[in-house]
């Protein structure tokens, strides 16, 4: 006989409640189904749960989420395929509108429900790990842990740079000297004088009197090359 977690219930026990530990669908009660390992209300938009948020599980269906289930600073505070938003909270994760439940937006790619917003988007809360949290634009990610300028990658915040190649072109990363350390992504020299990259440039070939060729590299301020060393 079967025991444990896959154990089927006996015809004559109680259903689980709603908050209850469960499994299967089936053991919770007339109403609600099994989310997270737990009994939750079924729902169709948030307007059906009591002032919370409609949310979708990790089977795809739709439950009311529990109050304390919200909070988080980490997305792996969060059950999948929920993540921390911005303003501090689980929430489902979106590219457009309909890919939230019916009612609800996407704002800077997670779910929200209108009333939730401020001026157009989700607010920031100051607890929420900068890093890894999720973006739009680079102008949706807040500084750094140590002020840095955070960029948005993959829709998620991340360092600028730990290296010039990750920065663009006519970009130095501010940390080249130790790679173990973050950094930003700075012009090389002035915007309007900018002609080209010493880092990602290769050398030109350069002509030389008397028909001989050498080659000129880049100059540090990225303004043009240097004179041909022949």
């Amino acid at each position: 006989m079967l025991s444990g977690p896959f154990a089927c219930s006996d015809e004559g026990s109680a259903l689980l409640l709603l908050g209850d530990g469960c499994s299967l669908n089936s053991d919770c009660d007339e109403g609600l189904i099994c989310a997270f390992g737990v009994c939750h209300s079924v729902c169709a938009s948030s307007k059906d749960c009591s002032g919370g948020r409609c949310i979708v599980d990790e089977r795809r269906g739709r439950v009311c989420q529990f109050d304390e289930a919200v909070g988080c600073s980490f997305n792996s505070e969060c059950p999948p395929p929920l993540l921390c938003g911005r303003d501090g909270a689980c929430r489902n994760e979106c590219a457009a509108d309909r890919d939230c439940v019916p009612g609800q937006v996407c704002r800077v790619t997670t779910c929200a429900d209108p009333e939730e917003l401020e001026d157009d988007t989700l607010p920031l809360s100051p607890a929420v790990d900068p890093i890894g949290s999720p973006c739009a634009l680079s102008s949706d990610c807040p500084p750094g842990p140590g002020g840095e300028v955070l960029e948005c990658r993959s829709n998620r915040c991340s360092y600028a740079c730990f290296t010039t190649v990750d920065c663009e072109r006519f970009y130095r990363c501010t940390t080249d000297a130790d790679a173990a350390a973050p950094g930003d992504c700075v012009l090389i020299g002035e915007p309007g004088m900018l002609f080209c990259d010493p880092a990602k440039d290769p050398p030109q070939e350069c002509d030389c009197p008397g028909g001989s060729s050498s080659t000129q590299t880049c100059v540090e301020d990225g303004s043009g090359y240097e004179e041909c060393p022949c």
